[in-house]
């Protein structure tokens, strides 16, 4: 499933209009309406922010721990050093 598919999807499933969610998002009104229309790509931030709104988690699953993906908060430190020295 595309980003644009999960979507749809979750527009569908919540029952929330692309105008409440425009709106949710601090966006113009016909933010999500064009954003479909013209199939742009979705980065993980904004599908993570999207799906936040309208009662999903956007999550990778793989071998091991889900890693759940929030959105970008404004005050992330954008240099937390190499992954592998992150974990205590």
């Amino acid at each position: 499933m595309t980003p644009t598919e999960a979507l749809r999807e979750m527009l569908d499933r919540s029952g929330m209009s692309m105008y409440a969610l425009s709106k949710a998002m601090g966006k113009s009104r016909n933010y999500i309406g064009n954003t479909l229309k013209q199939g742009s790509d979705l980065g993980a931030s904004g599908l993570a922010e999207m799906a936040s709104h309208m009662g999903f988690k956007l999550v990778l699953d793989g071998s091991g721990e889900p890693i759940e993906i929030t959105e970008r908060s404004d005050d992330a430190d954008d240099n937390q050093g190499p992954a592998n020295k992150r974990r205590g």
